[in-house]
């Protein structure tokens, strides 16, 4: 159970030739990233932005580092994923329900996430910490061709609740 996203990726590195690997929202890896609370917080952050600007629907691109320790979600993230670009495309969904003067209308707020890397070991570092040997084992893995650095995505949706 621990490090689920760190075994996975990995994994595709040794097994996978470099091909571009995508999760979907039942994958392990877009089930971790969504509950991150470093990335939730991403999630907060643009949907205050989406509420502000008044639109119908809107997209936000940023990139998010990912070396959090608060949970064991953004630790296992911390090791597999790093740094990473994403985009969150938010809209509004609303449905009526009953009728005459018993009809109430409800909206939700819906947030599609993809997030997106490389996965490789670009640099050797030189502290003696846990994750800077595991790097360190994987940058000479790859600099001799054992495992292949591969692009990779992972998609999500978040959904408000009803109000």
């Amino acid at each position: 159970k621990v490090l689920k996203v760190s075994v996975k990726m990995l994994e595709q590195a040794f097994i996978g030739g470099g091909k571009k690997q995508t999760y979907d929202s039942d994958s392990v890896v877009s089930k971790t990233l969504s509950k991150s609370k470093i990335m939730e917080a991403e999630v907060e952050n643009n949907l205050d932005k989406y509420i502000e600007s008044g639109e119908t629907s809107a997209k936000y691109e940023g990139s998010v580092s990912l070396y959090g320790r608060e949970t064991l979600y953004d630790f296992d993230l911390s090791y597999s994923v790093g740094k990473a670009s994403y985009s969150m495309t938010i809209t509004q969904e609303t449905k009526t329900t009953g009728f005459w003067i018993f009809k109430r209308t409800k909206s939700r707020y819906v947030i599609d996430v993809m997030v997106s890397d490389i996965y490789d070991f670009d640099e050797y570092r030189t502290d003696k910490s846990l994750g800077s040997i595991l790097n360190n084992w994987g940058y000479d893995m790859q600099q001799i061709g054992v495992i292949k650095p591969y692009a990779w995505e992972a998609t999500y949706t978040v959904y408000g609740k009803w109000r």
